[in-house]
């Protein structure tokens, strides 16, 4: 272990875990490809309830700035 800077202290070790929605896409700026298939993101509380079906089956694969504002998918944010 390196030595601590003068004033320093040891601390101990934290794990962080952080949870994001998957995309089939890549993150590319549009809608995921294949919505329908893609549960993984009904697990986060603010996406899941907010995802709509027949809207993102709609407008899959469609970049995300060529949407009108009710057509965007939860996991835009807000």
């Amino acid at each position: 272990m390196k030595s601590l800077s003068p004033g320093a202290r040891p601390l101990p070790t934290h794990h962080v875990t952080i949870r994001v929605p998957w995309h089939d896409g890549g993150w590319s700026g549009s809608v995921c490809a294949r919505p329908l298939e893609n549960t993984s993101c009904l697990i986060l509380g603010r996406i899941g309830e907010g995802k709509r079906d027949e809207v993102e089956a709609r407008c899959a694969g469609k970049r995300l700035d060529q949407l009108a504002a009710g057509d965007l998918p939860p996991c835009r944010g807000r």
